[in-house]
């Protein structure tokens, strides 16, 4: 019985046509349904445009099934691929995001519907699809960038790719056994290289795009850290700075007398204060003196109208402000607006002790808040264009911003009548409208709740300027506030934008050229190749010395003759290709060392701080990767006269520096002629060069290359690199040196100023504490005094004896821990800038003295070696004012008249009542006679 294989029939023309056309018209049809309730709900035109667009081609689709069903299934199908071709890509006129999605699935769907009923004219609906697919993308990458785009693009793009190529696959399947040769080959062409390429393209331009992110966010970072901290040290230090100001005796002596301010306690007080708000003139507005109750005393500002308790800060501020008082801590207040003024003030406060150190008064601080403004002005652009900051305190309102002045003292969310009452009251917003009193940012208060676990975030829509922005939150330590930075996102991708444009445009126009040489490549190869198969394994197994006889001048002598004519070329191909490989591999080995070689040298530069160890290290890298026959670096001298060398790798450099070989700037050699001029000299042949001196120490110089050394626009050497070959130096070598010569100036400068700096600070610190040390001894015999106080069973009585291990620990600069007859004793120094004047004895009945017991013990040494070292300045200032004094008094009284006579006597009276003598005289002669006695 004989068995009949039959195929299954293919579906008819007319019905894939409707098929394919009405999917595509109903997918359009969708899209634009999606894209007018979009464009009502946020409100945007674009979206409505391209939805009209989108529209009409499923209105033009419905038209082409009309066509196709009346049996005109040539004009449906050109006229659902014209409409596709031009309308597609105005999408992206109006919508952006889309370029990919364009690029991809309009050639494909194209050449799709093209081959339903005419296999040939594939080929040329490819090529129109692919014309209109860049042409999207071009319009989308180039277009305006205030375009909106699609919500969630970045998941929807990659989904609606993946429909399309889904689609495809499924409908080529479905027809590929009706096309030809050439379009089956075209069609394979698209699907193994340009689709995967694409994908590829577009998860490299994710992936770029991501790592760009990411490194502005960790700049962003930095900079809120850098900003923060920069806050948080300026609350610290003037939290600290007040301490001890409030510790000035003459505060203590003007609460004490509130009352009745003497004149001089007055004047001394005003002064000291005038004296302390000077430091910083343009932000600190005053210094306030209040007692406990917070009574006014005295400020450097004038106050005219009533004063209330505390200058009226609202009492919720002054309970917390009391209570830290009260433990003998400084205070500082947010920031405050005064309600009369509107003047915005920081508040730092310390409490002025008594002798017994109790709280008897308040020392203030009133700080303009624009401090804070300034410190984040001063940050924009920081991290990157068009980055700025935001500082925000407990209650999320606005203490400043780096682009938005007007946004200070705004809440980020609106807040309820009765929180905005309460903050008003205490000073925290201004007596506005509670519309007025906010940004209205629901989402930045959202990502406020999460920054302790989530600091990093992007914001859709940043209320300053709008848009999608990357942002970072750093949390203050002084104060329950928090910095955040921001930088708009298509600044921020700027770059990758940029490069991703550039890339694109070229990867278009090597496709395209890849696209039309497929084309007719597939035409040629197409033709019958039945009897060549054997040849052609041949030589595609890469023997290419065959040749394809051509016995026949038909289409297969032709291809014969195009066949081996192909082969001759691909073998001159292969072989030029072959050497231009190699070569070209060598250059980047070459120039690949010489990078590495750069980047070795600047990570030394920055790693080292030994001047010495770091410019042998240069000359011996740079000569061993550049082959170079000699490399030195001078350094000019101090008048900078001379060019002296200080490292060389070269037998001969080694000589010329045990010499001290030194050049004289602008006169001798090549050298010279760069050390004065600050340019760059390369000689290619020192034969012919002008300036290039002659060394009997590199007799071998062919070429010479001299780059200076600079910092700026100061000199302070040159790098010299000299080859036994002539023409040794290429523009590549030059660039590459001049980077390792700008990275080794600015390591060199570095270098020495930290020596300098290094030098000074010995010689200050030796100075400073020859100076300690030498005070204290002239105010012990000036004073009188030598000795100590001692604590024994609740007296305090006077010692005029050292114990040994006090001697000990004076001599030795460190404490000293004996026992003896079950007692244990530690000595420890009283030392100021490492000079030691005294000495604290300790006695404990038993035990051991513990590390904690001894740390506390040498921090109130420390604490009292400062104390004592204040009080004695303050001693011996105050004893140069009363000198002073009674210089000036007696002066005056002498000024009175002008009789010889009269002086004398006024003289002598003044000067024995001052000084309290028994007897005074005072003897006018012009010679002396002294008898013998």
């Amino acid at each position: 019985m004989d068995h009949q294989i039959t195929s299954k029939p293919l579906p008819s023309p007319k019905r894939t046509a409707v098929y394919t056309i009405g999917i595509l018209t109903i997918f359009h049809i969708i899209f634009t349904a999606v894209l007018v309730i979009i464009g009502y709900q946020i409100d945007q035109q674009p979206m409505l445009l391209t939805g009209a667009v989108t529209l009409g081609i499923a209105i033009l689709g419905i038209i082409s099934i009309v066509l196709c069903q009346r049996g005109r299934i040539e004009h449906g199908i050109w006229l659902f691929i014209v409409s596709i071709c031009v309308g597609v890509p105005l999408i992206t006129l109006w919508v952006s995001a889309y370029g990919w999605v364009i690029a991809i699935s309009v050639p494909l769907v194209v050449a799709i519907i093209a081959q339903i009923n005419n296999h040939e004219r594939v080929s040329r609906a490819l090529i129109w699809g692919s014309i209109s697919g860049a042409a999207g993308l071009i319009l989308d990458l180039f277009g305006s960038a205030t375009r909106p785009a699609m919500p969630n693009s970045q998941i929807v793009v990659p989904i609606t790719v993946g429909i399309f190529l889904v689609f495809g696959l499924v409908i080529l399947l479905r027809q590929f056994n009706r096309l030809q040769l050439n379009s089956k080959l075209l069609v394979l062409f698209l699907l193994v290289a340009l689709i995967p390429l694409g994908i590829l393209f577009y998860i490299n331009n994710r992936i770029t795009r991501n790592t760009v992110t990411d490194t502005a966010q960790k700049l962003l970072s930095t900079v809120a850290a850098q900003t923060a901290t920069e806050i948080d040290s300026f609350i610290g230090n003037t939290l600290e700075l007040i301490k001890y100001e409030a510790q000035i005796p003459i505060f203590q002596t003007a609460v004490q007398s509130k009352a009745d301010l003497p004149p001089n306690v007055l004047n001394d007080s005003m002064n000291t204060m005038v004296l302390l708000q000077s430091k910083d003139p343009n932000y600190l507005n005053s210094y306030i003196l209040l007692d406990t109750d917070g009574e006014y005393i005295l400020s450097t500002t004038p106050i005219n109208n009533e004063i209330p308790p505390f200058l009226g800060i609202a009492s919720t501020t002054v309970d917390e402000m009391q209570a830290e008082l009260q433990k003998g801590d400084p205070y500082v207040t947010p920031v405050i607006i005064d309600p009369i003024t509107d003047q915005k003030s920081i508040f730092f406060a310390a409490p002025v002790l008594s002798p017994e150190d109790e709280p008897i008064g308040i020392l203030l601080a009133r700080y303009n808040a624009a401090i804070l403004q300034e410190i984040l002005v001063e940050k924009n652009g920081a991290a990157g264009s068009s980055s700025f900051g935001i500082l925000l305190d407990e209650h999320h309102i606005h203490q400043a911003h780096g682009l938005s002045p007007s946004f200070v003292f705004r809440t980020v969310a609106p807040l309820n009548s009765q929180e905005v009452d309460h903050l008003i009251l205490d000073g925290r917003l201004l007596y506005k409208p509670a519309k007025l009193l906010t940004v209205d940012s629901p989402e930045l208060e959202s990502k406020l709740a999460t920054i302790s676990t989530n600091p990093i975030f992007t914001l859709e829509d940043e209320p300053t300027i709008g848009g999608r922005s990357q942002a970072s939150a750093i949390e203050l330590t002084t104060q329950p506030w928090v910095v955040i930075f921001f930088q708009p996102e298509d600044v921020l991708l700027a770059p990758a934008d940029q490069q991703t444009r550039a890339n694109i445009v070229l990867g278009l126009a090597v496709i395209g050229l890849l696209s039309i040489v497929s084309i007719f490549a597939t035409r040629v190869i197409s033709a019958p190749i039945t009897n060549l198969t054997e040849l052609v394994e041949k030589i595609s197994s890469g023997d290419l010395t065959l040749q394809v006889p051509t016995q026949s001048q038909d289409e297969i002598g032709k291809l014969a003759s195009s066949f081996n004519s192909l082969t001759a070329q691909i073998r001159n191909l292969l072989g030029g290709l072959e050497l231009q490989v190699s070569e070209r591999t060598q250059e980047l080995q070459r120039q690949t060392l010489l990078l590495q070689t750069a980047a070795e040298v600047a990570r030394d530069a920055t790693a080292s701080q030994d001047l010495e160890s770091l410019l042998n290290n240069a000359v011996s890298l740079i000569s061993k990767r550049f082959d170079f026959y000699h490399v030195g670096i001078f350094l000019l001298d101090q008048p900078g006269e001379y060019a002296i060398l200080k490292a060389a790798n070269s037998e001969g450099g080694k000589k010329m520096l045990a010499q001290g070989h030194k050049l004289a700037v602008g006169q001798v050699g090549i050298v010279g002629d760069t050390t004065a001029s600050g340019e760059s000299h390369i000689a290619l042949d020192v034969g012919e060069d002008r300036v290039h001196a002659p060394n009997p120490y590199l007799p071998d110089t062919r070429s010479e290359m001299a780059l200076p050394l600079k910092v700026g626009a100061t000199i302070i050497g040159a790098l010299d690199a000299q080859s036994t070959r002539k023409s040794a130096f290429d523009e590549n070598d030059i660039a590459i040196l001049q980077i390792m010569a700008d990275q080794l100036a600015i390591a060199i400068r570095n270098s020495q100023l930290l020596e300098e700096v290094q030098f000074s600070m010995f010689e200050l610190q030796s100075a400073y504490g020859e100076y300690t040390q030498r005070s204290w001894k002239e105010w012990q015999q000036h004073a009188g005094f030598s000795g100590g106080y001692r604590y024994q069973s609740g007296n305090i009585q006077t010692t005029k004896e050292m114990p040994s291990r006090a001697a000990l620990a004076y001599k030795r600069g460190r404490p000293v821990q004996t026992v003896a007859d079950n007692r244990v004793e530690l000595a420890v120094p009283i030392q100021l800038r490492d000079s030691t004047f005294g000495t604290i004895n300790l006695e404990f009945e038993e035990g051991e003295v513990s590390p904690e017991i001894a740390n506390l013990a040498g921090q109130i040494a420390e604490r009292l070696a400062l104390a004592l070292d204040n009080a004695r300045l303050l001693e011996t200032t105050q004893q140069k004012a009363m000198q002073e004094q009674m210089i000036r008094e007696l002066t005056a009284q002498i000024r009175q008249t002008l009789d010889i006579e009269t002086i004398l006597k006024t003289a002598t009276t003044e000067i024995s009542n001052k000084l309290g003598l028994a007897a005074l005289d005072i003897q006018l002669t012009s010679s002396v006679a002294v008898e013998d006695s």
